[in-house]
């Protein structure tokens, strides 16, 4: 002015980058974010849905967590976003126990979730088609061990696991010709226990009841004698007559 002169400076700082856009993030599992420009700080925004905890860089998301999630990265003033979108991990049930030669129904949530077997489960079992997030799996009668099964909704997945004994075989029929003398040997396979059922025409003696070949003796009367034999509540039943 007049001739006069005076200066002014801007110092401009450089817009920090929050980096790209995170998708695909399911339920349950933590992400982290990796701005461009070291020594900046995270913030979560606060109209984020409920269910992201941020811990430095980190965030983790609850089971439940579902949505579009904001976080503000800061350095020196400046600001740049990124956003986190987050799908809810499917409920594949409790775990369950079920016996050689049964089936088990796995009951999912969501109902858009489809059911598959983990390929490393042990042989026998067989699964049904998947409707409305629920499934059927039928397990032979020599089915042992644990199997998973796992539900997938979009990309996320949660596991069940059914854990099978096998079923206890308590052999053929017996027929004894004299109650008051007759032996019954059994030819069961397996490991269990020998129990009476009840109802029986009368009372009997089971020589060794954790053998599966005990015999059976002491007929009190004439008749028709049911006897279970039995291994982790599974059993399977014979008839002596």
């Amino acid at each position: 002015l007049n001739g006069c002169t005076d200066t002014v400076a801007v110092t401009v700082n450089a817009k920090p980058s929050a980096g790209s856009n995170i998708t695909g993030v399911c339920g349950g599992s933590s992400v982290t974010l990796t701005g461009t420009a070291t020594g900046g700080t995270w913030a979560a925004q606060s109209t984020n849905p409920v269910g992201g905890t941020l811990a430095g860089s980190t965030v983790s998301f609850a089971t439940t967590a579902s949505g579009t999630y904001n976080y503000i990265y800061t350095l020196n003033g400046c600001t740049d976003t990124v956003a986190v979108t987050v799908n809810a991990k499917p409920n594949a049930g409790s775990n369950q126990v079920a016996c050689g030669g049964t089936s088990a129904t796995l009951t999912g949530t969501p109902t858009t979730g489809v059911w598959s077997v983990l390929p490393t489960n042990p042989t026998g079992a067989t699964l049904g088609s998947t409707t409305m997030g629920v499934a059927t799996v039928s397990f032979s009668t020599a089915s042992n061990g644990t199997y998973k099964f796992i539900l997938t909704d979009g990309s996320c997945t949660d596991t069940v696991d059914v854990v099978v004994t096998a079923k206890p075989l308590a052999g053929v029929d017996k027929t004894v010709d004299c109650y008051v003398t007759g032996v019954a040997t059994m030819t069961g396979t397996g490991t269990g226990t020998w129990t009476a059922m009840s109802g029986n025409a009368g009372t009997s003696t089971i020589t060794t009841p954790s053998s599966a070949t005990t015999t059976i003796t002491g007929f009190s009367i004439a008749g028709t004698y049911n006897y279970l034999f039995t291994n982790n509540n599974c059993s399977d039943t014979v008839t002596v007559v």
